[in-house]
């Protein structure tokens, strides 16, 4: 059985950025990714702040944008200039990169089966694939 001191379900944006965190902080990090390679199946892109340049994108994957034009509920929208859009592929790696950087352990492929509970707090997950299959204990 494995353990760690955090266990980071999902290597989207919010998930690389928590790993990463953690393990700037010194924690033993453990980042799992469903999909078998970071960038799953999205193909939207993402909006951003002008200061999110600064994590490193190459001008290439990043477009400045005029104006956002929305339509929901019957209702229309249009935001100012001032933000840009990144591939949400190229920004699932970048922050992913971080992450394993900062000294988070990534498993790709890796589906979460069950959260394992005590005193009414998750403490770790079985991750089953493929014919294997391991718990994984943890502090948060």
């Amino acid at each position: 059985m494995e353990r760690y001191d955090v266990v980071v379900v999902g290597a989207g944006p919010a998930g690389c950025s928590a790993a990463r965190r953690a393990a700037k902080e010194g924690g033993k990090v453990l980042l799992l990714e469903l999909q078998p390679q970071i960038g799953g199946p999205t193909k939207a892109p993402v909006w951003v702040s002008e200061g999110f340049l600064r994590l490193g994108f190459r001008e290439a994957s990043v477009s400045k944008v005029d104006s956002l034009h929305l339509h929901a509920a019957g209702e229309d929208l249009t935001l100012p200039a001032g933000g840009r859009v990144v591939d949400r592929q190229v920004l699932d790696k970048l922050l992913a990169a971080e992450a394993a950087e900062a000294g988070a352990e990534i498993w790709l492929g890796s589906p979460v089966k069950e959260f394992l509970q005590e005193g009414g707090r998750v403490r770790g997950v079985v991750v089953e694939s493929g014919g294997w299959r391991e718990k994984v204990e943890s502090e948060v």
